[in-house]
């Protein structure tokens, strides 16, 4: 994947495009931004930036998605 570098998603390496942020890997995943909590590199990301933050090269992130039930 010429151009792509390589973070770790919910543990496990996942390539992404330079320049990607916060929202838009969110959305390559076909979540919705408002239903995921998403951590880097050990601290809480606002939902207010993940159009804002982009993603690096090493970084570690965990993409959580909320799940309703009873």
């Amino acid at each position: 994947m010429t151009g792509n570098a390589t973070l770790i998603l919910n543990g496990e390496e996942h390539p992404h495009a330079p320049g990607m942020t916060v929202a838009s890997l969110v959305a390559s995943l076909a979540q919705s931004p408002a239903g995921v909590a998403v951590e880097i590199n050990g601290a809480i990301l606002s939902p207010e930036l993940f159009a804002q933050r982009q993603v690096q090269p090493g970084d570690t992130l965990e993409i959580i998605r909320f799940v309703g039930g009873g």
